[in-house]
Formats: C-alpha cells, sequence, structure tokens
C-alpha cells in the first residue's frame, strides 16, 4: 500500500454529526478527515465531545452546537445557526464569483439533521448527503421508517456503510438508486503479520515461565488471549460470549478474555463473570484509547453482537491480523468470510461461539492462517483510503452537478439533488 498517489479533494465540506464521542460514526469521519488532502479545511459541525479536539488536531475546524437531547428546541436553533455560520461565503471556502466545486454537506448518523438541513443548505448552492450507520435497539424499525421518508421527501441520497444496510433502507421504501454502499475502512495502525503476530504465542515459544502483559493484566504462557473491543452494552453480545466462555469444556483453561470498553452492562457483566467463577479469566479494562493497537496482542477478536450496521472494530482486528469470531449479523459476512478469515456463528447462540472459539484455540495452523488472510483481507477492501476514495466520488459528482432552484423553500428543506447512481 505504499507509495500510492496522494488523495486530493478542492472543495468545501462541511460534516454534521449528532455527537462527537468516541464511537463508530466518530472514528468514521476522522479516519476520512485523515485519509484525504484538503484544498479547503473541512469544517465539523457536532454537540461537544472528546473527539472534537482529536478532529481539530488532524486538520477540520470543529464548531459545536447544543445537544439536542438536553434542550430539543434550543438545540435546534443552536444547530440551525451552526450550520448558516458554516455556509457563510469567507467560512465554508466559497468566495463570491468563484469558480468551482459547490460545497458538500455530509451528515452522519441522524436523518432528521439532515432533513432539517435541507432548506439552507440550497440556498446556499451546496449539494446534500447522508451516511447511514444503522440503527439498532427496539425502536429501531421506527426510526428507519421515520428517517426514510424525511430523507425521501427531501430527495436527499444516501451513504450505506454495507450492502445489509442498504437492504434495510430499501425495505422501508428508499429508492435504491439513491444508495450507494461505501464500505467502512480503517487506518493500518499495525505492522504486516507473519502469521504468528500474537505476543502470548511467542511468550509460550519463549519459555519465559512468568508469563505476559496486556493492558496490564498478567496472564500465564501458553494463554489463548481472546480481545473484545465493544461499548458494553445489550446489542454488543458480551453477555452471550461470558456465557460461551462458561460452556467451553475443561480441557481449555487457557483461555483468557480481556474486554475493552465501558458501558451501562458492565457492572451487571462483571456481576456474572463472579457468578460463573471466571474471576482469573475474564478482565475488564474499561475504555480504552486507540483499542486497535492491542488487538496484535490476542490470539483472537471476538465481536459477539446482537445486531450491527458494519463495526469497525472487526476491520481493525483483521488489519492486525487477527483471526475473527463474530457474529453472522448486519455486514460483518461482508468482510469476514466464514472458515477464510474467520469464523461466524448465529448471534445469541453462546454453544455455537463455544465451539467455534474451541475450534480456533485447539489448530493453531488454522488460527495463523486465518490471520494471514484476515490482513490480506483488509488490504484489499477496507482500508481507509478505499473509503475514502469512493467517498471522494460521491462528493465530486454531487459538487458537479448543477444547484437546484432553492424557489419556494421553506426553512426544513426544498427540492433535490437528484439521485447518486451506484
Amino acid at each position: 500500500m505504499a507509495g500510492q498517489e496522494e488523495l486530493r479533494y478542492d472543495g468545501p465540506v462541511v460534516w454534521v454529526v449528532p455527537y462527537l464521542q468516541t464511537g463508530g460514526t466518530e472514528h468514521h469521519l476522522l479516519y476520512l478527515l485523515q485519509a484525504v488532502h484538503w484544498a479547503v479545511q473541512p469544517v465539523v459541525l457536532g454537540p461537544p465531545g472528546p473527539l472534537g479536539a482529536t478532529l481539530e488536531a488532524a486538520g477540520a475546524r470543529v464548531h459545536y452546537f447544543q445537544d439536542p437531547r438536553g434542550n430539543w428546541w434550543r438545540g435546534l436553533r443552536s444547530y440551525l445557526q451552526s450550520l448558516s455560520n458554516a455556509l457563510l461565503p469567507e467560512r465554508s471556502g466559497l468566495q463570491e464569483g468563484r469558480q468551482g466545486p459547490r460545497a458538500v454537506v455530509h451528515v452522519h448518523g441522524a436523518a432528521e439533521l439532515a432533513w432539517l438541513a435541507a432548506g439552507r443548505v440550497r440556498r446556499a448552492g451546496a449539494a446534500l448527503l447522508f451516511t447511514a450507520h444503522g440503527y439498532f435497539g427496539s425502536g429501531a424499525p421506527w426510526t428507519y421508517r421515520i428517517g426514510s421518508h424525511l430523507l425521501r421527501s427531501m430527495r436527499i441520497p444516501l451513504i450505506a456503510v454495507s450492502a445489509d444496510e442498504a437492504a434495510r433502507w430499501a425495505k422501508t421504501g428508499f429508492p435504491r438508486e439513491q444508495i450507494t454502499v461505501v464500505h467502512n475502512g480503517v487506518p493500518d495502525t499495525t505492522p504486516a503479520p507473519t502469521g504468528e503476530t500474537s505476543l502470548s504465542q511467542l511468550a509460550a515459544r519463549n519459555g519465559s515461565g512468568s508469563g505476559f502483559s496486556v493492558l496490564g493484566v498478567r496472564v500465564p504462557d501458553g494463554s489463548v488471549v481472546v480481545g473484545v473491543a465493544a461499548r458494553l452494552e445489550p446489542q454488543k453480545g458480551v453477555h452471550v460470549l461470558l456465557e460461551a466462555l462458561r460452556l467451553l469444556p475443561p480441557r481449555h483453561p487457557e483461555f483468557h478474555c480481556v474486554i475493552m470498553g465501558d458501558g451501562s452492562e458492565r457492572a451487571r457483566l462483571e456481576a456474572r463473570v463472579r457468578e460463573s467463577g471466571l474471576e482469573q479469566r475474564v478482565f475488564f479494562t474499561g475504555k480504552v484509547v486507540g483499542a486497535s493497537r492491542w488487538f496484535t496482542q490476542c490470539d483472537i477478536v471476538c465481536l459477539p453482537s446482537l445486531d450491527e450496521a458494519l463495526p469497525l472494530s472487526i476491520i481493525e482486528a483483521m488489519a492486525a491480523g487477527c483471526a475473527v469470531v463474530a457474529t453472522s449479523v448486519g455486514g460483518i459476512p461482508e468482510v469476514v468470510r466464514d472458515g477464510v478469515d474467520g469464523l461466524l456463528v448465529p448471534p445469541g447462540d453462546p454453544e455455537a461461539l463455544a465451539r467455534a472459539l474451541s475450534r480456533l484455540a485447539s489448530d493453531p495452523k488454522t488460527r495463523a492462517r486465518m490471520q494471514r488472510a484476515a490482513r490480506a483481507r483488509y488490504e484489499e477492501a477496507f482500508t481507509a483510503r478505499r473509503m475514502a476514495a469512493r467517498t471522494l466520488e460521491i462528493y465530486r459528482r454531487l459538487s458537479a452537478a448543477p444547484a437546484p432552484s432553492a424557489t419556494g423553500a421553506s426553512e426544513s428543506g426544498s427540492a433535490g439533488d437528484g439521485p447518486s447512481s451506484r
């Protein structure tokens, strides 16, 4: 991947996100920012959050608006004012009479923010785009329906981060010709693996007898380390993994699991570990900055999610050359080829998950083969550069199209930009 031509974009871009915490949506934006040389400094609009400073350090101008979840009306007014300010010619990079690409306003994750922006964006002569990162929970079906109605009413084209996500929107009646699939991608932060990447394997070969440390967790030589990086919320299915570890046969005492992340379920999960007698084999580290850097210390990376769009952690694990055990939900089967790069199991099935973990623990040669295949799969299809290049294709198409007339536009929207071809 070295020596590739630099990606460059010459037009103004404004990104809108509903949060600036440390989740996948925000990191998707960070990786897009880092992968491209931007002739005009990109602008990010979002509520205050820890990733704002990271985006600024990476080269974006970040403007904060009040979080609508605290006060909906004040948050709405703050958002629209921030958007209007960002679209002023002197701030967006568009000068009066300038020839060149029109600005692109790219909203992530919250269809209502795209709908609310439509009128102001088009009166400014800019193009509008939305990326769907997935909705989850019991209210997800209604959220998809409402989001689809809002985007259709303004003819706002949509990027889906997986083919599965695209299908979910199409089921709501969203026009397929206005959906473009752009798979998530992550930067390469790890050295190319040799097929024996895990520090646990190195320690066992060296026979040090003193064990080794993973994120401060001391585990014995010869351990099989299962890494998990996830928010500790019900959707991520960590409770299913704990049950699978409890079900593993006695011939696998070497399993040790390091869980990186935090969330509302942490206390309940820790209690389940104590009840199952797994305190010496399952460890919670809390939130870890740059968790993917630690994947090279794991033999297996597991994501037992009950639902997903396309999780970055799976791609990061493959970039690190890890064998993956994951559930066959959302876009995961589009990344992990069962039996090639890792093993896929049904969601919510601890017995199947235990069998998959046992298989990889018992067969180091298969595990090493999958590690090499995972790295090759990442390089082929899921780099940040590839994701960014596909996104820039859409920006160029939208920014080169004639600006629609905003005559008679309401405050919340007007006629659309036209379809985005696949």
